[in-house]
C-alpha cells in the first residue's frame, strides 16, 4: 500500500468534537494542497460548532459569525460531519484506530468549574452557562427554567416588556402594576434592558442597538413603572455585586440610569475593579458603590476561602 496521503491512499483523520478547534484542526489538514485527506468530524450534539453555537449568547451575532468560517471547511472536498455519536457509547477509540490513521481530540470542559462556595447548590443559583446554554436551545440545559423579561425596542409595543416563559410563550406586559405571571420565589427571572434576540421566532428580536434606539431609550418614563412591580421592587431592594464591569462604558451607565436615574444604590453594593482610573472611581462614588480593588479571580477565591471557613464556624459551634 501506497505512503497515506496520497491520491491512491488518502489520510484519513477522525477529528472527535464539533468546536472551533475541530474546525480549524480540519482546515489545516484540508487545505494542504500536497496531501490528499479525508476528515470525518465527529460530535455528540447532533449540530456542530461547539461553543460558538451553544456557549455564546444569541444577542452577540458578531463573535457568532466566525461560523461562516467553519461552514466554508465544511464545505471543502473530503469533509464530513457525523452528529449524535458519543465516543465511549455510540464508538469506541479502538474502532476508530481501525478506520483512520490518526485521531484528533479537540473536546473541552463540559461542566462549570465548582466554585465550593456554600449554597452554589441551591434552586434559584445558576451558572451563566446554564442561562446561555437554555437560551440557545442547547439540549444539555432543555430541562432549566428560566422566565425571561426583555425590552421591547422596535413595533407598536416599543418601550414595553416582553415576558418569555419557560415553555417559550410570549407575553406582553401591559399593566406592570398588576401583572402576576412571574414569582421571584419560584424561579430564576432573568431582566434584560436592552432586549434580547428570540430563539425560537428570529422576527422578534428586538434590542437596543441604534443611536436612535439609546435616545428613546433613556427619554422614555423611569423603567421601574414598565417592568412588573415585585420585579422592580426587588431592583430597588437588593445589594450588586458588578464583577469586573466597566462604568467607563457608557452602555452601563445608561442600564444603571434606567434603573435608579440619578441617586445612589439604596443597599450596599461594590464592584471589583483592579486599579481604576479617576473617572471610574468618580462614576462609582456617584453610585454609592464601593471599589474592591482586586483581580476578579483573587477575588473569587479569597470569597470561597471565607465562606468555606464561616461554614466549618458555624458547624463547630
Amino acid at each position: 500500500m501506497s505512503k497515506a496521503g496520497t491520491e491512491e491512499n488518502p489520510l484519513r483523520v477522525a477529528i472527535v468534537g464539533a468546536g472551533p478547534s475541530g474546525f480549524y484542526a480540519a482546515e489545516h489538514i484540508l487545505k494542504d494542497g500536497d496531501l490528499h485527506a479525508q476528515v470525518d468530524l465527529f460530535d455528540r450534539l447532533p449540530s456542530p460548532f461547539g461553543l460558538v453555537r451553544g456557549g455564546v449568547a444569541p444577542d452577540h451575532p458578531k463573535i457568532k459569525s466566525v461560523i461562516r468560517v467553519y461552514e466554508k471547511t465544511a464545505a471543502r472536498e473530503g469533509f464530513r460531519f457525523f452528529g449524535n455519536v458519543k465516543v465511549g457509547h455510540d464508538v469506541e477509540v479502538e474502532d476508530l484506530e481501525r478506520l483512520y490513521h490518526a485521531i484528533v481530540f479537540t473536546v473541552g470542559c463540559e461542566t462549570d468549574r465548582q466554585l465550593g462556595i456554600p449554597g452554589e447548590d441551591l434552586p434559584g443559583s445558576h451558572a451563566a452557562t446554564a442561562f446561555v446554554g437554555w437560551y440557545n436551545a442547547h439540549p444539555d440545559y432543555a430541562g432549566e427554567e428560566f422566565d425571561l423579561v426583555c425590552y421591547v425596542a422596535e413595533g407598536r409595543h416599543r418601550g414595553k416588556f416582553h415576558h418569555i416563559t419557560p415553555d417559550g410563550d410570549l407575553r406582553l406586559i401591559e399593566r406592570p402594576n398588576e401583572y402576576k405571571a412571574l414569582s421571584l420565589t419560584e424561579r430564576t427571572v432573568i431582566l434584560k434592558l436592552h432586549g434580547a434576540v428570540d430563539r425560537v421566532v428570529p422576527e422578534r428580536d428586538s434590542y437596543v442597538i441604534t443611536e436612535d434606539h439609546y435616545i428613546d431609550y433613556l427619554t422614555r418614563t423611569d423603567i421601574a413603572q414598565l417592568v412588573p412591580v415585585g420585579l422592580a421592587a426587588r431592583l430597588r431592594r437588593s445589594h450588586f455585586l458588578f464583577l469586573g464591569y466597566s462604568l467607563a462604558d457608557w452602555n452601563l451607565r445608561v442600564i444603571l440610569h434606567r434603573i435608579w436615574g440619578e441617586q445612589e444604590l439604596s443597599y450596599s453594593s461594590w464592584s471589583i475593579q483592579l486599579d481604576p482610573k479617576p473617572l471610574e472611581e468618580g462614576f462609582w462614588r456617584r453610585r454609592g458603590v464601593e471599589i474592591l480593588h482586586a483581580r476578579l479571580e483573587d477575588y473569587i477565591d479569597a470569597l470561597a476561602a471565607h465562606l468555606g471557613e464561616a461554614q466549618r464556624v458555624e458547624v463547630a459551634l
